[in-house]
């Protein structure tokens, strides 16, 4: 409110307390001849009336964008809430990869060192040569899935550390509603 508008605030506030004082002035029924109210008493009233007016818009107007702030910020709360769900579901989901990937990786050296042996052992070469060519399969098809799994791997990280950005904002737009409603 602005100097001018609080003085005139001031007048009207000094007007009413005059005029509730003198009822008799402010009803009109002044005995003066020819005066049948005073004109500035009424421009003052109706000053009065129009900052009661401005006031009680002004009033909504902050109740509406109170309201609107509530509702953002519980909008964000429970986005944030649904993106820590989330969050928490890709981190189970990672270590489940995590642990196939060493069960896989573990296998493939545990294949890799067999087929070592075979290759030092001397006799049943033949059977041997067999079960070499199965073991090399067998060990790419596990690099195959190990590399697989290693992309996949580093695929949900960049997820999670998107996640863990948008969860970050949501908290820092709630922390900033939070501060405009106080």
């Amino acid at each position: 409110m602005e100097f001018g508008e609080f003085q005139e605030f001031r007048e009207f506030r000094e007007f009413r307390e005059s005029s509730e004082a003198l009822p008799e002035k402010r009803l009109g029924s002044c005995s003066c001849p020819g005066n049948s109210e005073d004109p500035e008493a009424s421009r003052l009233l109706r000053r009065l009336q129009e900052a009661e007016n401005r006031l009680q818009e002004e009033r909504k107007t902050f109740q509406g964008t109170e309201s609107r702030l509530r509702e953002q910020r519980d909008r964000a709360e429970a986005e944030a809430a649904q993106r820590e769900l989330q969050l928490q579901e890709l981190h189970r989901v990672l270590d489940g990869v995590e642990k196939s990937r060493r069960e896989l990786l573990a296998q493939a050296q545990s294949g890799q060192a067999e087929l070592q042996r075979l290759r030092d052992r001397d006799g049943q070469r033949e059977l041997q040569l067999q079960r070499s060519s199965q073991l090399e399969k067998e060990v790419a098809t596990l690099r195959e899935k190990i590399h697989h799994l290693d992309d996949m791997l580093k695929s949900q990280q960049r997820k999670v550390r998107h996640m863990i950005e948008q969860l970050q904002n949501s908290k820092s737009v709630i922390q900033a509603k939070d501060a405009a409603i106080q």
